[in-house]
């Protein structure tokens, strides 16, 4: 429907609708730089909540494992910052090189909420009739 109606336009209100479509687009991806643009590559400061682990290894984008440290200045977390972030115990030993160990801790459900999830999924299947 949408066709047919582009269909009978005269070419200069194509052209008209073509820069409108372009100027909106464009006036988003500025209103989104402008925003997001402040996050990107930033890191995590130290007093506030870390963002996502990530599965990566250096290269993440959006400054995802690393830290803002007090200079300003950047660097990634240890293997041990990243596992008590995502709730591991601190006796948790991971196997492999800091990439492949930040792969497993950035693909891991946080302990502690993997944990409570199973407790309400074991209440569940107490409750019922199984």
């Amino acid at each position: 429907n949408n066709e047919r109606k582009l269909s009978s336009l005269g070419w200069a209100a194509k052209v008209f609708l073509h820069f409108y479509s372009f100027a909106f687009f464009a006036k988003k991806v500025e209103i989104f730089r402008k925003f997001f643009g402040k996050l990107h590559h930033s890191g995590s400061v130290l007093d506030e909540p870390s963002k996502t682990i990530k599965a990566g290894a250096h290269g993440v984008p959006g400054g995802e494992n690393m830290l803002v440290l007090d200079d300003g200045s950047l660097r990634y977390y240890t293997v041990r910052e990243s596992a008590r972030i995502q709730t591991f115990p601190d006796d948790y030993l991971f196997h492999g090189s800091w990439t492949e160990s930040m792969r497993q801790i950035g693909n891991a459900v946080p302990v502690k909420l993997a944990y409570i999830i199973g407790q309400s999924v074991a209440e569940l299947i107490n409750k019922s009739d199984i």
